[in-house]
């Protein structure tokens, strides 16, 4: 597939987009946002229904960095003027710039049917509800044996008729968000003949009618 490359410029705002690396025309700047100081911005994508995408913030190496230089855009429509190229900082992933919670994975052993979850670091507080197998909970703190996720504290330890289990174990933060792809696979069609034969006294006495041969 085709790699959209997108570089933002900051501060300021700049936005360039280039396809498979060539950031030449129609690709290139595209946008001059202004932004001020302090002003965030947020990745949205899109692959649509049938389409598959997959975003690489900086987590691994770029296949098309930006170009040392861009052409600015042009501020008035229809101008001829002609514009010299901006230079463009050596282009870094904002995975430098993000801090990426631990992720951790239910799994279950075969004598524990769920995990169990507390409003607090501590059994004697109120429960709620339990994680299942398989699921994927995001790190916020870990305090004395406890992981606080966003459903509430877990152990991630616990004693199960005299006998110790860990069901919580660290998972690569991109799991949750990579799901494996699964090819669709066509649903067959089954068709078959039915003969029959009608009570045609029955039919009229209810005012059935059938058409065709």
């Amino acid at each position: 597939g085709d790699i959209i490359c997108c570089h933002a410029m900051l501060p300021g705002g700049r936005l360039a987009f280039g396809l498979n690396g060539d950031f030449g025309e129609p690709m290139g700047a595209a946008f001059d946002l202004q932004l001020g100081a302090g002003a965030k911005l947020c990745l949205v994508a899109a692959a649509g229904d049938q389409g598959r995408l997959r975003v690489n913030l900086g987590q691994v190496a770029f296949a098309f960095p930006p170009p040392a230089k861009l052409i600015p855009l042009q501020l008035t429509e229809g101008s001829t003027e002609t514009l010299e190229p901006l230079p463009v900082d050596p282009a870094r992933g904002l995975g430098e710039a993000m801090e990426i919670r631990p992720m951790w994975q239910v799994k279950l052993p075969a004598a524990v049917k769920a995990w169990p979850v507390y409003a607090e670091p501590s059994r004697d507080s109120q429960g709620r509800k339990a994680l299942k197998n398989g699921e994927v909970v995001e790190q916020l703190a870990l305090q004395g044996g406890w992981l606080q996720h966003q459903a509430g504290w877990s152990p991630s330890k616990m004693i199960v008729a005299g006998k110790e289990y860990e069901a919580l174990q660290p998972t690569p933060a991109w799991k949750a968000i990579d799901r494996p792809f699964r090819q669709k696979t066509a649903r067959k069609v089954v068709r078959r003949v039915v003969h029959a034969s009608f009570d045609t006294n029955v039919c009229s006495q209810h005012n059935w009618n059938f058409r065709g041969s």
